[in-house]
């Protein structure tokens, strides 16, 4: 696998398409990011209420996040030709089923890397590698949540280095844009309303880019190397 070959093929269909891809994440997010906040606001006094509203809130914000994941896969894969051949909603529709074993899948890995990181940091980096494409896995093969893992793992072998390589650039590009956007909205915009869009509009521009980028890993990984775009 080629690290320059992915993130070219990622970049060009994000920018071809941002103002779609922005659309698809943004409202996602500016629903979440409003009622998590409300729901932060609401449990503010703390106690078993603040407990319960906490609770909710997480929920909303993993369905949400791992829903917007999914459809980011399906719109990769009909973006990669050069057309958006398939409706917003339509992409939602496509994505629903596999939402389950999408957060189940998601929860384990996030576990297994955080015991990882703070067991010997080297064990995490390695589950984060080998799981990278774990998402595409499962909504593109529609397999179970076991042998997505498995599955992620034999795709990655061989390509380690690449696949980590690529992560890590994709993370600290990440982290340097959403610091910028969400920072500029804190500096312009009263506390509240400064939050919840400088976090929205982040998540918006940063999240289908990462969605991208893993998407067109496991489509390379997998035999399906990069498809010429129509102009």
């Amino acid at each position: 696998m080629d690290i320059d070959g992915v993130l070219n093929e990622a970049f060009g269909i994000y920018t071809r398409f941002f103002r779609r891809l922005v659309l698809i994440a943004g409202g996602v997010f500016l629903i979440l990011n409003l009622l998590t906040a409300l729901l932060a606001e609401l449990g503010g006094d703390g106690g078993f209420d603040a407990f319960v509203l906490g609770l909710a809130s997480a929920f909303v914000s993993v369905v949400g996040t791992f829903w917007l994941q999914a459809a980011l896969v399906e719109a990769t894969v009909d973006l990669r030709d050069g057309r958006a051949d398939v409706a917003i909603p339509e992409l939602f529709r496509q994505a629903h089923p596999h939402l389950a074993p999408a957060i189940l899948a998601g929860i384990l890995a996030g576990i297994g890397v955080v015991i990882g990181l703070v067991v010997f940091i080297v064990p995490g980096l390695y589950l984060l590698t080998i799981w990278a494409v774990l998402i595409p896995v499962i909504v593109l093969e529609d397999v179970p949540v076991g042998t997505a893992f498995s599955r992620s793992r034999e795709l990655v072998r061989g390509n380690g280095w690449q696949v980590f390589g690529t992560l890590l650039i994709l993370l600290l590009a990440s982290v340097v844009v959403s610091t910028l956007v969400s920072g500029l909205f804190g500096l312009v915009l009263p506390d509240f309303v400064g939050r919840w869009l400088g976090s929205a509009v982040a998540n918006a521009v940063v999240v289908p880019f990462i969605a991208m980028v893993v998407t067109v890993m496991y489509l390379r990984l997998s035999g399906r190397g990069p498809q010429p775009q129509e102009a």
